[in-house]
């Protein structure tokens, strides 16, 4: 101010008495010489945006043209409230002339000039003298960026808007019949997005793949994680260079030579662009081994998307994750259950964890990623669990067509091989994909539109298009009955609190509501994660470029390693900060008796119940599915909450042992389960209490055990992730008594 604009404080951005100067001086007296009577808040416009001729009255139209345009970010990397005093001396002494004075082309120049304004400042009373020296004596300290579409937040979906918003422009005039121009009229362009939760993705992602890509450098550390060099020969002719080189006439043999000559690159790197002197070969086997992601998360109830990050780096690497496909893993296994609750199984079905070969298919022996099997699970425990053994079964009871039609009808749109391994997840999806099928579950079946443009306005507030939330919401579908989803949801809960994606809860310390699956492909070449509460659905996937990229190790390579966490760290920022609380604390809504009492069986049994006649199929019995031939013996299709309960009572005492099939006398007794290790305990026609050691909330229940099959032994141990259910999984309690 003390040396370009004395008079700050006393004008609102024109100083009318240094313009009387200039139209004095330069206009009658032509003296070009006095200046032109610039405010700080002209100066800076002018310098952004070139003054365009308008004749004799050029300067005064122009002067009024200028406004205020901070150069903060890009020379401080941070907002103009947060400058100190020397560095906003180095913009105001740049306003004699940004080439000039430029810090990082001409440092020496511009440190002069800072410390010239430093000393006005000091003159005008405005710095003490023992603060303007200190200051002076500082270095420059630039954080030089360059403002572009690479810079910034939420790059990827900014590039993916432009298309969007240039393509809507191309069918509206200016009222002079011109086009529209997306980066010269000044348009207003209003989006979905939530920028704290967008920049809480980020910080989330960049922290997180800082650590995964070290470890997987280190896991690979001397090795080519794409395998055969045939690999990144194939690679090197698909590069750009390859093709340019064609295009001017070089032969495969002059271009691998290219290849095979160190030049001067730039690459990235975690920690900032870097040069390298490196073979252009070189750089691709750089390139091959990085890892990539992508995340979107969305409203489902509103249909709005809330944060989009589509890679790692928008300036070295433009495809966008978001929309890309790859593999799912066991994100797909939901369609499998939901497929077979719609056909009729029950969500108290019990399926063998046993290693099976199909010979109809190949010899196709689906494994557990634990490679464990045994005892017998429940729908919702199977799933919990991500088992595959029961997933193949399920798929082999329902048939792969109506597994197709539920994902087409939840949103995924990519390719599904019409195989039973589609099971395991073999199929493909993008992010916004994922988001479509989990958010159809939390939207307790209904199949939410996403949208993310709202408004595009001219500079003067005119409405060049809008859309509407109640317009995207008659696009909203009904894809799955609401039990099937409430089904589907308690399951998944059961998921975040005891199975797959517990860590969640134990070591990312995440306690609101929140239900989830992880999904792993063959030899960890993608890692998955969706996560989702009533108002905000989220998808992850990391992996390299090329899925022949991939960890060694599923300890490191699952999709509860490499994804999760980024939704993890993401959802840890936002909990705190109470803009979000609508977004990240709306509980789940209660599921109804009738539901949660179809739900209550124990997720895991060392042996499989045996009934003594056929249940019907879940929609019939749950009243919303006919009957071809109802008999006198069936039960009525509409049911009361009251009576669904004490259905599931007397199937309980249905349940009856098995001589024939096991082989094996009756093994009863009395057991317990201890809530502190999660362990089943029994003691064989031992006629004794076992002597229950007191656990949480008062200690572990005494429960009534009449087993039919093989001796179990004294002791039977549960997985440890059935140890312990939380009050966020409402539907699945452990029966407190009941026969076998």
């Amino acid at each position: 101010m003390a040396t370009e604009d004395a008079r700050f404080f006393e004008h609102r951005g024109i100083d009318w008495i240094s313009l009387g100067r200039v139209f004095i001086r330069t206009f009658l007296g032509r003296d070009l010489s006095q200046g032109g009577g610039s405010t700080l808040s002209q100066q800076l416009a002018k310098n952004l945006y070139p003054r365009k001729d308008h004749g004799w009255l050029s300067v005064p139209v122009n002067k009024i043209r200028e406004m205020i345009i901070a150069h903060s970010r890009r020379y401080f990397g941070k907002a103009a409230k947060n400058l100190q005093t020397q560095e906003a001396a180095l913009l105001v002494g740049m306003l004699k002339g940004n080439s000039l004075y430029h810090p990082v082309r001409n440092p020496k120049r511009a440190l002069d000039r800072r410390n010239t304004v430093l000393n006005r400042m000091q003159n005008q009373g405005n710095l003490a003298s023992r603060e303007s020296a200190r200051l002076k004596a500082l270095p420059l300290g630039i954080h030089y960026t360059r403002e572009n579409q690479n810079e910034g937040l939420a790059t990827y979906f900014r590039e993916h808007l432009r298309l969007q918003v240039d393509s809507i422009l191309q069918d509206l005039r200016k009222p002079d019949g011109s086009r529209y121009n997306l980066y010269t009229d000044g348009l207003r362009i209003k989006t979905t997005l939530n920028s704290r939760l967008q920049r809480y993705a980020e910080e989330a992602m960049t922290k997180h793949m800082i650590v995964l890509q070290s470890a997987f450098d280190r896991e690979w550390k001397g090795g080519k994680p794409w395998g055969s060099d045939a690999i990144l020969d194939q690679a090197m002719r698909s590069s750009k260079r390859w093709q340019k080189g064609k295009e001017e006439g070089l032969s495969d043999k002059e271009l691998e030579a290219m290849f095979r000559r160190k030049v001067n690159m730039q690459i990235f790197t975690w920690q900032g662009p870097a040069r390298r002197e490196w073979t252009p070969r070189d750089s691709l086997r750089y390139a091959l081994s990085l890892l990539h992601t992508g995340l979107v998360s969305g409203d489902p109830v509103e249909g709005r998307i809330k944060a989009w990050v589509g890679g790692i780096n928008q300036q070295f690497f433009q495809y966008d994750h978001v929309l890309a496909r790859r593999q799912v893993g066991s994100t797909f296994k939901p369609l499998i259950y939901a497929a077979a609750l719609e056909a009729g199984f029950m969500p108290c079905d019990y399926f063998d964890n046993q290693l099976v070969t199909y010979p109809d298919h190949q010899d196709w022996e689906p494994r557990n990623a634990s490679n464990e099997y045994g005892g017998v699970y429940s729908m919702a425990g199977a799933l919990s669990q991500s088992l595959n053994t029961i997933s193949a079964s399920l798929i082999m009871e329902t048939g792969v067509e109506p597994v197709i039609d539920m994902a087409r009808r939840c949103g995924l749109k990519g390719r599904i091989p019409e195989v039973p391994s589609i099971a395991l997840g073999t199929g493909e999806a993008s992010p916004m994909e994922l988001l479509s099928l989990f958010g159809t579950i939390a939207l307790d079946g209904i199949r939410p539109h996403w949208y993310w443009l709202e408004q595009i306005e001219t500079a003067s507030g005119e409405v060049l298009y809008t859309y509407t939330q109640e317009e995207n919401q008659a696009l909203f579908d009904r894809a799955m009955n609401p039990e099937t989803a409430m089904i589907l949801r308690s399951a998944l809960e059961m998921a975040v609190d005891s199975g797959t994606a517990r860590a969640l809860r134990y070591t990312y310390g995440l306690t609101g509501p929140l239900a989830g699956k992880t999904g792993t492909t063959q030899d960890q070449a993608d890692g998955w994660f969706a996560g989702f509460n009533p108002r905000l659905v989220t998808s992850v996937w990391v992996g390299a470029e090329l899925p022949v990229v991939h960890f060694k190790y599923l300890a490191i390579g699952s999709g509860g390693r490499s994804a999760m966490p980024i939704f993890a760290r993401m959802m840890q920022a936002a909990v705190k900060d109470e803009s979000l609380r609508t977004l990240v604390k709306t509980p789940f809504a209660p599921i109804p008796e009738y539901v949660a009492a179809s739900l209550d069986c124990p997720p895991y049994l060392p042996e499989a119940p045996v009934y003594v006649d056929d249940d019907p199929g879940l929609l019939e019995w749950l009243g919303l599915k006919d009957k071809a031939e109802p008999t006198a013996e069936t039960a009525p299709n509409n049911h009361t909450p009251s009576e669904a309960s004490e259905r599931i009572r007397k199937r309980n005492e249905r349940m009856l042992k098995n001589g024939s099939a096991r082989k094996a006398g009756m093994i009863s007794g009395t057991g317990c389960l201890n809530g502190t290790e999660g362990r089943w305990k029994w003691e064989s026609g031992s006629g004794k209490e076992p002597a229950c050691r007191r656990g949480r909330k008062g200690g572990n229940r005494k429960e009534k055990i009449e087993m039919g099959g093989r001796g179990l032994g004294v002791e039977d141990r549960k997985p440890r992730s059935m140890n312990k259910q939380t009050s966020a999984s409402p539907g699945f309690t452990h029966r407190t008594v009941f026969s076998i």
